[in-house]
């Protein structure tokens, strides 16, 4: 069977008319999301030193394990040369053949893992540096699908949630994308809910909390849920810490309901992708 091609639409309907002001807030986005960004600081160190030291590690490796096997060749050589004329250093060749062996088992058994978690590592880093630059300038990014955009969130915001909560997608449609400048308003969800899972948590042996993340089609509205299967009530968030969230969602002539388990976010979306002249809804 044949793959269906697709197109993007631009729906200008659901993006901010008035360029004049929209243009004067953008530095006001810009340094929001920097003051962002500077919280995370600690977290982002920590994401990237763990990477940095598995690369570093995994590369010391193996340029010591190669450094023993070029001298055990080196030592090789000189007694096969010595072998001619003295049989007395066949001993001393039987050890350094053993080193040899040693050195090339270690190779054999250590690096291909130590370059597999190099690799892993450079591609952790170049994630993280990713989606810090994306996360700092929104508007040099296409549209992309929700997906996507909760991926490199994500990745930004690990170091908030790894030790409380387990992140889940489900039931997200596709295809569908958003006006990457969106992803500030999850940023501050996902956030809210992590930071209240941290305050709630005792010393005593934690069970992680699920965060589910899912979205459906609802009157033509792109609906997003973020739930948490326990923790504090969100109804009782402070509006001070939802308010950069209502006004994107104004902007965009979206909406936010809370529940207590759940953050609802109703938006329209920037581009739909579009199968055969239909689009797709659902």
């Amino acid at each position: 069977m044949g793959h269906a091609e697709h197109s993007f639409a631009v729906l200008d309907s659901v993006a901010p008319k008035d360029e004049t002001h929209r243009s004067a807030g953008e530095d006001k986005w810009r340094a929001l999301r920097q003051q962002r960004l500077g919280r995370l600081a600690n977290g982002l160190t920590h994401e990237l030193g763990t990477p940095l030291q598995f690369v570093g590690d995994s590369v010391s490796f193996i340029e010591q394990v190669n450094g023993d096997l070029q001298k055990a060749l080196a030592a090789s050589e000189q007694m096969l040369g010595l072998c001619a004329v003295d049989t007395a250093t066949s001993m001393g060749l039987e050890a350094t053949l053993k080193m040899i062996k040693e050195s090339r088992r270690a190779l054999d058994s250590e690096a291909p893992r130590a370059l597999r978690r190099a690799t892993e590592g450079i591609g952790q880093v170049v994630s993280l540096i990713r989606a810090v630059r994306t996360f700092s300038n929104p508007r040099s990014t296409p549209p992309e699908r929700l997906t996507a955009m909760l991926d490199r969130l994500l990745v930004l915001l690990k170091n908030e949630y790894k030790y409380v909560a387990e992140v889940q997608f489900v039931e997200i449609p596709e295809p569908a994308a958003l006006a990457p400048d969106l992803d500030l308003l999850l940023f501050d969800l996902v956030v809210l809910i992590a930071s209240g899972l941290r305050a709630s948590v005792s010393d005593a042996p934690f069970e992680k909390v699920r965060i589910r993340i899912g979205a459906t089609w609802l009157d033509d509205l792109l609906t997003v849920t973020i739930n948490r299967s326990r923790g504090p009530d969100l109804t009782k968030t402070k509006a001070s810490e939802l308010s950069l969230v209502r006004a994107l969602l104004d902007e965009r002539r979206g909406a936010l309901d809370v529940c207590p388990a759940t953050f609802v976010v109703r938006i329209p979306p920037f581009v739909r992708v579009i199968e055969d002249s239909n689009p797709l809804i659902g």
